[in-house]
């Protein structure tokens, strides 16, 4: 069998790969792997940001099945490190601990190394906020309180497994040693029992106490471990000093490439005008932002650098350099290894050079291979310069993996599987209105590719939704699917291509399905893009049709017509969203149904 290794490039939208975008390929390396690849044209992703992009890419189902996101993947019946360990993989986790990969995940999971310390800020905007500003109005209700004894107690499972390995395996605290310098772990671990056992004793008096104080609550000052130390302000800006004509000349490239070229038309700035007016629509302008930004954002990016938390993670190439030096290199194990990893340098805190390495040749060499890219692009892009130029690194710090994997004798067995997990809303072209939550095309549409040796390259022109590439990646190396996965081979030929494309997540903050936040569904095909909002407590004719887009007469759809429209005109894509808004309505009740009789084994929530 084929070794396997999963590189998830945060943010990472088709069309910016190759040169759609600009004249100038940021993704040489990538590009020329196309000729031993499948290459998916026109694969979406079901939601616009991780949490809700990775519950399907990492389980093959939908991202609304199983309670959606609320619980992480953990109730999810069937995981990728699940089906590479059951046919005999060693498995190797490259992830932050808050993630939420629970116990049940955790041994199907042989070596686990940890990218950054547990962030409770993360659990607080994307769980306990929603319920903090609910209690302003009223008591929760026995329902959320039942969710919330559940996932609070997988919240703390999982923080207490991060410290208990952090003091006992070596390996897991091998990539963020230096930011333990200083951190006591044994105090640490000690508070967050004290606090567990507080929880047992008492969890909806835990839960009342936690929602109202949030962050000033004991548990956000646990954390004591922080990638900030791994990373020098001052050496940062050494570097900008020491490359101030590279910088100036990015700066000076950015503002001809969209000064004019991406500016707003007038049409845009009348159109605005009437639904601000006749709608009363605050978006409406917020385009105007997004062009700001794309005049700005190397300024931006320098801003953040001099801030606490500008980065959750070490730099791509100090995780692909340790993946390869330290754990491929080291290796005695005979059988196959699956390694799954996220590099980030896309994503919103945008970087495109290793900022937590003070090695002067490396800064040196990753400068000019910008440099080089820089001199040869001129203004030949438009939108988000500093977005190109994270995607140059990236390319070529995974063109260096690849020559490393050569050298250690692995290239000619190991599929490599490269992926977003969604779109970006910052790479400011076109010029769209939210930023993250949102409709808008970049924010799905995602590149991946599954590099297999001796493979021909192929290019699959159909609509694709990331719930098919676990299934198409088993396929690719000879594992039988999952009975649970709800996508399928991309290979499979005897399965009817879709038309059209759905998407599903929750919308902004947190993913309570049983609450009257409604989910965000979305559809697109040739003729039209819509989103829709409803909640699993309403019928789906009372939802709201937020956005349409005539992408006839719209193609880059600018232009929300979803005021003035006759929604007969897309009753075939409103058909299709209705069938699965009843799947998920039925899948959510049942669900909850288990949860209010649940006693603490998270086997009995999985869907199976």
């Amino acid at each position: 069998m084929n070794n396997v290794i999963t590189l998830m490039l945060d943010s990472v939208i088709w069309e910016s790969v190759g040169k759609s975008r600009c004249k100038v390929s940021p993704t040489p390396f990538l590009d020329s792997l196309k000729k031993e690849s499948i290459c998916p044209s026109k694969m979406f992703s079901h939601g616009p940001y991780t949490n809700a992009a990775t519950r399907s890419l990492y389980t093959g189902r939908n991202t609304l099945d199983d309670f959606g996101y609320f619980f992480q993947l953990n109730t999810s019946p069937v995981t990728d490190f699940q089906v590479f360990h059951d046919v005999g993989y060693e498995t190797y986790a490259i992830t932050y601990p808050y993630y939420i990969i629970g116990p049940g995940m955790q041994k199907h999971i042989d070596h686990f190394y940890y990218t950054t310390g547990f962030e409770f800020n993360s659990e607080w905007g994307g769980i306990y906020k929603y319920y903090h500003d609910l209690i302003g109005d009223r008591r929760l209700t026995s329902e959320e309180y039942a969710l919330l004894k559940c996932r609070t107690d997988l919240l703390f499972q999982t923080w207490l497994i991060f410290y208990e390995d952090l003091l006992s395996k070596d390996e897991a605290s091998a990539m963020i040693r230096q930011q333990l310098v200083g951190v006591d772990l044994a105090k640490d671990l000690c508070l967050l029992q004290k606090e567990y056992e507080q929880f047992r004793n008492g969890k909806e008096n835990y839960i009342d106490d936690l929602i109202e104080r949030g962050l000033d609550h004991v548990l956000p000052s646990i954390n004591h471990i922080l990638i900030d130390k791994s990373i020098s302000r001052e050496y940062l800006n050494g570097i900008h000093r020491a490359h101030k004509g590279f910088f100036s000349k990015l700066v000076k490239n950015n503002i001809k490439a969209n000064i004019c070229k991406n500016a707003p038309t007038a049409k845009r700035f009348y159109l605005a005008f009437e639904r601000y007016f006749k709608y009363s629509d605050k978006e409406a302008f917020l385009f105007l932002s997004n062009y700001l930004g794309s005049l700005t954002s190397f300024q931006l990016m320098k801003k953040r650098w001099g801030t606490e938390k500008w980065q959750n993670m070490p730099s791509a190439r100090t995780q692909l350099q340790f993946i390869a030096d330290d754990i491929l290199k080291n290796r005695e194990s005979d059988k196959p290894f699956y390694i799954s990893m996220q590099i980030e340098e896309a994503h919103n805190n945008i970087a495109f050079f290793s900022y937590d390495c003070q090695d002067d040749n490396q800064i040196e060499e990753e400068i000019r291979v910008l440099k080089m890219y820089l001199d040869e692009l001129g203004a030949g892009f438009r939108g988000n310069i500093v977005y190109y130029l994270a995607l140059r690194y990236i390319d070529y710090a995974i063109e260096e993996f690849c020559n490393r994997l050569k050298s250690l004798g692995l290239w000619d067995n190991t599929t490599l599987l490269i992926t977003a997990d969604h779109g970006s809303s910052y790479t400011f072209y076109p010029l769209h209105s939210r930023r993250v939550n949102c409709f808008d095309e970049e924010s799905y549409h995602i590149y991946s590719i599954i590099r297999h040796p001796g493979l021909k390259g192929r290019v699959i022109d159909t609509y694709q939704n990331s719930r098919d590439i676990l299934p198409t990646l088993l396929d690719v190396v000879g594992i039988k699917p999952s009975p649970y996965f709800k996508g399928h081979s991309m290979l499979d030929e005897t399965r009817p291509s879709l038309p059209y494309t759905l998407g599903e997540y929750m919308g902004p903050g947190c993913p309570d399905m049983h609450a009257s936040k409604p989910m965000w569904l979305r559809a697109q095909d040739e003729n039209y893009l819509i989103g829709y909002k409803v909640s699993v407590n309403q019928v789906f004719e009372d939802g709201e049709l937020a956005v349409v887009f005539d992408l006839k007469k719209d193609p880059k759809a600018l232009y929300n017509i979803n005021f003035a429209f006759d929604r007969k005109k897309v009753d075939y894509l409103l058909a299709p969203m209705k069938a699965r808004f009843l799947e998920i309505k039925k899948d959510t009740e049942i669900f909850m149904n288990k949860i209010r009789r649940w006693d603490g084994n998270y086997d009995d929530l999985v869907n199976n």
